[in-house]
């Protein structure tokens, strides 16, 4: 009875030691389930970070990779008591460091940095109340995973891995009906000035997944509303797009169009539901509403009626050089002549002319003037011949 008794607590212990940390090697890389990363973050201080494995320095390295969960708890049960959690998938091999990580709960980057001289890829924990119980369960290869205080690192750098993705295959919902915003994004700041050093910026990017570019088909962000508060028959009420804006240097110049859906005909094969071309920015920065073709040589061009309380134009020069000494403008019998044989006025544009190229407000409004202003000569020159008359008139009545 003794021996059999001393069986099954060796059994127990044998149970509660792998319960506490499993590690077995196979297939080339070790894993481990529970295995502890020792010590706490600093209390109300931070960024703290988990050195998961020796990153590239510049000389061609092994293979170093940490692939799985590391969990952990900020605070305690009677203040804080926050999970943390974070999935990480990195590697440093050869003279390349990638890395992709998920955080839950709080925010959380890879960053690169050197501990003790030596140069490591790291997952950063932000700062607040004390975390402890850290542990990790996944694949490694050559792997640190020690914490080590923010105030022992230097050279903190963020992970750039743009080439390295985290998919989400099939239909995904954010939901926080408590909080002040459903989905926020945090992202490094842009400069408006990024020259073609970059392909694209460190912001928000909207990627689509089509191999080639055309004039028709490019990324879109769609805004999409439900019929009723469960979310049934959601459908799509407008969408921000681009597209390539030419077909040189490899569809590169962008083109961007805003619109919204409706019922209408869009193709002249009938009416359907479509995005409308509404407002279009096009490769040179031309804007165009209701085209889909900007004009090239405006920087604004409407199809359809513009209705406003006031509209400013800026102009260089103005009309009052008539009223300056030694103005020449034709006698009020050369006008006449012109107007018979040209059917309007000196200086103005024709019916054709303004069908094909339209009217320039600015400059036709100081037309205008210039011709007010020619007529208000005329009418100065004819009151002085009336009232010359009118003294003759007056000066014959005396005799």
């Amino acid at each position: 009875m003794k021996k059999l008794t001393g069986i099954i607590l060796l059994l127990l212990t044998i149970a509660g030691a792998q319960a506490q940390e499993i590690h077995s090697l196979n297939n080339g890389r070790d894993y481990y389930a529970n295995k502890s990363i020792a010590g706490q973050t600093r209390d109300g201080a931070g960024p703290d970070y988990v050195l998961l494995h020796k990153s590239y320095a510049g000389v061609a390295m092994n293979d170093n990779f940490v692939m799985g969960k590391i969990t952990a708890i900020r605070g305690t049960t009677g203040s804080y008591n926050r999970k943390w959690t974070v999935e990480v998938n990195t590697a440093s091999a050869y003279n390349a460091d990638l890395g992709t990580l998920v955080g839950y709960n709080e925010s959380a980057r890879l960053v690169l940095l050197t501990y003790n001289g030596e140069k490591y890829m790291a997952a950063e924990i932000g700062y607040g109340a004390t975390m402890f119980n850290l542990s990790f369960t996944g694949y490694t290869r050559n792997e640190t995973l020690i914490l080590v205080p923010g105030d022992q690192v230097s050279n903190v750098q963020e992970l750039s891995s743009p080439n390295d993705q985290i998919v989400l295959q099939g239909q995904t919902t954010i939901k926080n009906e408590g909080g002040p915003s459903t989905l926020t994004v945090v992202a490094l700041a842009e400069n408006i000035n990024m020259g073609n050093n970059k392909t694209f910026g460190g912001g928000v990017a909207i990627k689509a997944t089509q191999t080639g570019r055309n004039m028709s088909t490019g990324a879109a962000l769609e805004f999409v509303l439900p019929t009723d508060m469960d979310g049934n028959n959601p459908w799509g009420q407008g969408r921000v797009m681009t597209v390539p804006g030419n077909t040189t240097n490899g569809h590169a110049t962008g083109k961007m169009i805003i619109g919204t859906r409706r019922h209408f005909d869009k193709l002249n094969t009938g009416v359907e539901w479509y995005y409308g071309d509404d407002i279009v920015i096009d490769g040179s920065g031309n804007v165009g509403i209701g085209t889909l073709y900007p004009d090239p040589d405006a920087k604004l061009a409407v199809k359809g009626n513009v209705f406003a309380k006031k509209v400013k134009v800026t102009l260089t020069g103005w009309s009052d050089f008539v009223f300056e000494p030694g103005y020449k403008f034709p006698s009020i019998y050369e006008t006449e002549q012109y107007i018979q044989k040209h059917k309007h006025l000196p200086g103005i544009p024709n019916e054709t002319e303004v069908k094909e190229k339209g009217v320039d407000v600015g400059e036709m409004n100081k037309l205008l003037l210039q011709k007010i202003e020619e007529q208000m000569l005329y009418i100065i020159e004819l009151k002085k011949q009336v009232d010359k008359m009118q003294q003759e008139m007056d000066i014959r009545k005396g005799k």
